[in-house]
């Protein structure tokens, strides 16, 4: 069975979001998302996630994208 990479991509957004107990409104609207959108982002619902979105996520959350992707295997 292949990894979910959208899935774990969307745990660790959730995990740092959750240790800087951000609310999901707020990021969202940093990182240029509906709450819909952010929300499944999350959830791993999200299928394609681009290297643009990945730097706005980074930027709402505070932290580098290495951080963000780095320990996805």
């Amino acid at each position: 069975m292949e990894p979910n990479f959208s899935k774990m991509i969307g745990d660790r957004i959730k995990e740092i979001r959750e240790s800087k107990k951000l609310s999901l409104e707020s990021v969202a609207e940093k990182a240029h998302l509906s709450v819909a959108a952010f929300k499944n982002l999350e959830e791993g619902k999200r299928k394609r996630i681009t290297v643009s979105l990945s730097y706005d996520v980074a930027r709402a959350l505070d932290v580098p994208v290495k951080e963000l992707l780095g320990n996805i295997n």
